[in-house]
């Protein structure tokens, strides 16, 4: 099973679609676990399969595109993520070597903005997953797909040619239900009034919120302490 990571970050329950707050999002969940588990035998036309993801830092891209990820582990089919950001100073043929697995998750398209080398490698993928019919090509960007500059014209079309998404932002309660859950999946019991401070506290963007837990996490496994507002406090320097 082709299980390439560009970024350190391993695949379990934390990123699964079990964890991710589905909010306003559910026919996008829907749509991406649908295509992984049914392919064309549902999804005939090859546009069916290919989605852009479009929404700002810390509305839960790359965690979706990790669940896809996950979700096919389960199902015993190989899956590459590629994050580009990590790719973009190397030569693009490299892109073309790492796409052969029938699920293929590719994130921050956004960084082959006005790079014209890049714009033609993403488009060779996109026309590599046709040919091949692959089962799900899904790309996730910070900008719209009308908001990258092309230096190759082709490439908007293609992208504009797939089931394209917003992803959308989480209300207060919902990233307070996302906390729990993080927290509950790392079995760390926390207060109510611990959570409160959290929310109320520091940045409610929740990738900065996942990046919190994570340290409280590795704090509490080193001490041993239990998460209060005084834990918290210290441990985020707040």
């Amino acid at each position: 099973m082709t299980q390439q990571l560009t970024l350190p970050i391993s695949l379990n329950k934390h990123v699964g679609f079990e964890s991710f707050v589905e909010g306003k999002n559910a026919n996008l969940v829907s749509h991406l676990k649908r295509v992984i588990e049914h392919g064309s035998a549902e999804y005939p036309q090859t546009s069916q399969r290919i989605s852009v993801l479009v929404g700002q830092k810390g509305y839960g891209k790359t965690h979706l595109l990790l669940a896809c990820c996950e979700f096919a582990q389960r199902l015993d089919l190989d899956y590459q993520y590629i994050d580009l950001t990590k790719l973009v100073n190397m030569p693009p043929q490299v892109l073309l070597g790492m796409v052969e697995s029938p699920i293929i998750c590719i994130d921050n398209l956004h960084i082959v903005d006005e790079n014209l080398a890049w714009q033609t490698a993403v488009f060779d993928v996109i026309n590599q997953f046709i040919e091949n019919d692959q089962c799900l090509l899904v790309l996730s960007s910070q900008k719209s797909i009308e908001e990258i500059s092309y230096e190759l014209p082709d490439l908007k079309t293609r992208l504009n040619w797939g089931v394209n998404y917003v992803v959308q932002s989480l209300d207060d309660k919902q990233k307070l239900q996302a906390l729990k859950t993080q927290l509950k999946l790392r079995s760390i019991p926390v207060s109510e009034e611990a959570l409160d401070f959290m929310l109320k506290r520091v940045s409610r963007n929740m990738h900065e919120l996942n990046n919190m837990i994570s340290e409280i996490d590795k704090e509490t496994l080193a001490s041993k302490r239990k998460v209060t507002i005084p834990f918290i406090k210290k441990t985020l320097s707040l």
